[in-house]
C-alpha cells in the first residue's frame, strides 16, 4: 500500500534537449503535479446517417508535459532551479571560505541551451511503484515566497516534451544535506532601509516560448527565449508613515533587497542564504486603508531595467561547488 514516504522527485540537467538522462539529485517536495497534457482535434466532416462523431474522427493533435514543483528553499541544491530559471551562473569563493561558494544567477541567452530530466516515483494503493520520466523539461517561471512564521518556498512551473512510464523503482539519487531558510532569518530592505514585512512574494517569468509545434511532430520543439522577462511581486508591511506611499505616488525607482538566511550555520559561524536584488523597482499600489486594527500597506512592485545594473540578481551562498 502507498505510504507518504513512497513519493520521490529527482532531476538532472540534459546534454541534449529531450534526451532523457538518469537523475542524480532528489528534492524534498511540498507538492508536484507534473504530468502529460494532450490536445485533441475533431473531424468536421459530415456523413449520411451519422449523428455522432466517429471514433476515427477524434485524434490526438499535440502533447506536452506541464506542472508545478513546490519545495522549501534548501540550503544546498537550490541553484539547480535558479540556473534553469535565469540562464547564467557565476561562482566565486568568498574571503575566508573553505567549502562555501557564492553563486550569482542572472538573465542570459544561455537559457536557450538549458533543459533537464525530471523523474517522479509514485506508488499506487496496491504498493506498486511507477517511475514517471519527463524529458525536455524547462522552467518558464518561478515564485519565491515567505510569510512570518513559515519557511521560505520556491515554486517552479515546468514545461516538458515527453512522458514515459515504467513499473520500476526510482533511480538511485541522493538528497542534498540541507537546513531550512526560515522567516526569522529574513530581512527586506527598501532603498537600504530594513522594513517590517509580514509577507513577501515574487514571481519571475523568463519569456520562454514553450508551445513550438511543427509539422511531423506532436511534441513541442525546444523552448526559446522570445519575450520580455518580467519580475513582479508584493510586500505586506505595517503602515509606518508616508515614506513608501510617496514612492508609490511619485513613481520613484526603489531598490529592493530580500535576503533569506538558513537557521543554522553551513560553515564555521557563517549561514547560507538566498538574496534577491532588484536595483530599480516601481511600486504599483496601493493606498493604505483600514481601521480597527494596525493599518497595513500592500505594496505591489515591478522590476525595471535602469540600463546599468542587472534588473534581477539572485545570490545563493551554499556548500555546492558548482551548478
Amino acid at each position: 500500500m502507498a505510504k507518504v514516504g513512497d513519493h520521490t522527485l529527482a532531476v538532472k540537467a540534459e546534454s541534449t534537449y529531450g534526451t532523457a538522462v538518469s537523475p542524480d539529485t532528489r528534492f524534498e517536495v511540498l507538492s508536484e503535479n507534473v504530468g502529460l497534457k494532450l490536445d485533441y482535434v475533431e473531424s468536421k466532416a459530415l456523413k449520411a446517417s451519422r449523428r455522432y462523431l466517429s471514433t476515427n474522427g477524434h485524434v490526438i493533435s499535440k502533447s506536452h508535459v506541464q506542472g508545478d514543483v513546490e519545495i522549501e528553499i534548501p540550503s544546498a541544491g537550490a541553484g539547480f532551479w535558479f540556473k534553469q530559471l535565469m540562464g547564467k551562473v557565476v561562482t566565486t569563493t568568498p574571503g575566508g571560505a573553505t567549502n562555501r561558494r557564492l553563486h550569482t544567477f542572472t538573465a542570459d541567452s544561455a537559457l536557450d541551451n538549458l533543459s533537464f530530466t525530471t523523474e517522479a516515483a509514485r506508488t499506487d494503493v496496491a504498493g506498486t511503484t511507477h517511475k514517471f520520466t519527463y524529458a525536455g523539461c524547462v522552467i518558464s517561471d518561478m515564485e519565491i515566497a515567505c510569510k512570518a512564521g513559515e519557511i521560505a518556498t520556491m515554486k517552479s512551473s515546468i514545461y516538458g516534451k515527453t512522458e514515459t512510464v515504467s513499473a520500476a523503482s526510482a533511480t538511485s539519487a541522493s538528497y542534498p544535506s540541507s537546513t531550512p531558510l526560515i522567516f526569522s532569518g529574513a530581512v527586506v530592505k527598501l532603498d537600504t532601509v530594513a522594513v517590517n514585512v509580514s509577507d513577501f512574494t515574487m514571481k519571475i517569468e523568463n519569456g520562454r516560448k514553450t508551445d513550438r509545434y511543427f509539422l511531423g511532430d506532436a511534441s513541442p520543439a525546444k523552448p526559446v527565449e522570445a519575450d520580455m522577462r518580467s519580475c513582479e511581486g508584493k510586500l505586506n508591511v505595517d503602515w509606518e508613515g508616508l515614506t513608501q506611499y510617496n514612492k508609490f505616488t511619485g513613481h520613484s525607482n526603489v531598490e529592493i533587497v530580500a535576503k533569506f538566511e538558513t537557521q543554522a550555520a553551513i560553515e564555521s559561524s557563517v549561514k547560507g542564504y538566498v538574496q534577491i536584488t532588484i536595483p530599480a523597482a516601481i511600486f504599483t499600489g496601493e493606498t493604505p486603508t483600514g481601521g480597527g486594527d494596525i493599518i497595513e500597506q500592500s505594496i505591489d512592485f515591478k522590476a525595471l531595467d535602469d540600463g546599468t545594473n542587472e534588473p534581477v540578481k539572485i545570490e545563493y551562498l551554499s556548500l555546492d561547488a558548482s551548478f
